[in-house]
């Protein structure tokens, strides 16, 4: 697919999630917010992938034409008829949508392509939206290919194709008064085959590649262009919270170093002849870098008080109900409350420890006292990190 860095399901490209990690770092959860939200008015210049897919001879290359105001053999038009099959995705651009581009995909089915290897070989993840293509009745294959697309969370149509042969044999039956009674027929058990498969609410469009004016090519094509907005911001949606977890994920790489370092620090206490001042030591080790680790993340009540404001929401719609994520309750107290069976966790967390950091010492690595502070740490850092991001994507929920 080209650089599938630009296309709408790889939404934010690595630069860009660095350059907001940046941002986030140095201006908080607003700034990070308004970056985004930037990126969404962009998506009138972003390019959806459009995949038309289904079985061989179903009118596939012949419906993209149609789709691009050509006809075959017309210079950029799609090869129609071809026994010899496409072996790879072949690109199209919409003339007058220059933000659409269609993809012809290979045939399911076929001895290069088996339906047990289709979604891996043709990475049904790199595409936006999907034309599901029939040409006949629903087969097997089709309820596979809407459940493999159902799974990447994309949207697709579902389309009955070749309806000029439905109105030649109604013709030679003497039937064409039966014309809107058969294809009621034909759309019913196209949709009632995809509610079997798990897509009540699918989109069911027959046409003729081949008589544009005619069935319901010009609704399919009225349907593309009306949704075209919306297909567009689900795909973003779709894209957000990978790319949220990209940003917080680097984020707490950083803190994961420092809460190393303050496990490390807490062997100082340790090697105290009395065990009081190391757990003393210990507690107060726990608060600050609970504190340091939730300002970081943008969950403190002024950083939460600053996106409320600027969302229009209330701060309560931001705090999370994850009681282990301590947000709003560092205290003493409740650091105390979490060295209560430290010994099991530095037990469960030793073997881990030597893999992260291969080259500590024995004498710190088999401390309870690192144990246990890294242990603690790591599983808030954790739930800092889990909330933070659902921080983020609760600003963009409607």
């Amino acid at each position: 697919m080209g650089n599938s860095q630009n296309t709408l399901h790889h939404f934010f490209n690595e630069k860009e999630v660095k350059q907001c990690v940046v941002i986030y770092n140095e201006k908080g959860f607003c700034a990070l917010v308004s970056c985004i939200k930037e990126k969404l008015v962009d998506l009138e210049h972003q390019t959806l992938h459009i995949a038309v897919t289904g079985e061989s001879s179903t009118g596939k290359s012949a419906l993209i034409n149609a789709m691009r105001g050509l006809r075959s053999g017309d210079p950029g038009a799609a090869e129609e008829g071809s026994l010899e099959q496409i072996q790879v995705p072949m690109e199209y651009q919409h003339p007058t949508l220059p933000s659409v581009c269609f993809w012809d995909l290979p045939s399911i089915g076929t001895s290069n392509l088996p339906t047990n290897k289709y979604s891996e070989l043709v990475n049904l993840n790199n595409y936006d939206f999907f034309i599901i293509v029939t040409g006949n009745r629903f087969k097997e294959n089709d309820g596979f290919l809407a459940k493999e697309i159902g799974k990447t969370g994309k949207q697709f149509y579902f389309v009955r194709s070749k309806m000029d042969i439905e109105i030649d044999i109604l013709k030679k039956q003497n039937r064409l008064g039966e014309r809107e009674k058969e294809f009621d027929k034909i759309r019913e058990s196209c949709t009632r085959s995809l509610e079997n498969d798990g897509f009540p609410s699918s989109k069911v469009f027959l046409v003729s590649s081949y008589y544009v004016d005619d069935f319901e090519f010009c609704r399919l094509s009225d349907a593309l262009k009306s949704e075209l907005n919306a297909i567009k911001k689900h795909v973003f949606f779709l894209s957000l919270p990978k790319f949220i977890t990209a940003v917080i994920k680097k984020k707490k790489s950083v803190l994961h170093k420092l809460i190393i370092a303050a496990a490390i620090a807490s062997v100082t206490a340790y090697v105290a002849p009395l065990p009081g001042p190391s757990l003393i030591y210990d507690v107060c080790v726990l608060v600050g870098m609970f504190v340091y680790m939730r300002q970081n993340f943008g969950l403190n009540e002024e950083s939460l008080k600053g996106l409320a404001t600027r969302t229009g929401k209330p701060v309560k719609a931001f705090k999370t109900k994850d009681k282990k994520s301590v947000m709003s309750d560092i205290t003493i107290m409740s650091a105390a409350t979490l060295t209560t069976g430290l010994a099991a966790a530095a037990i469960k967390v030793s073997d881990e420890v030597f893999h992260v950091i291969p080259n500590l010492s024995p004498m710190v690595g088999g401390s309870l006292s690192f144990l246990s502070t890294y242990c603690i740490l790591k599983n808030v850092l954790n739930n800092f990190a889990r909330s933070a991001v659902q921080v983020i994507m609760k600003a963009f929920e409607s």
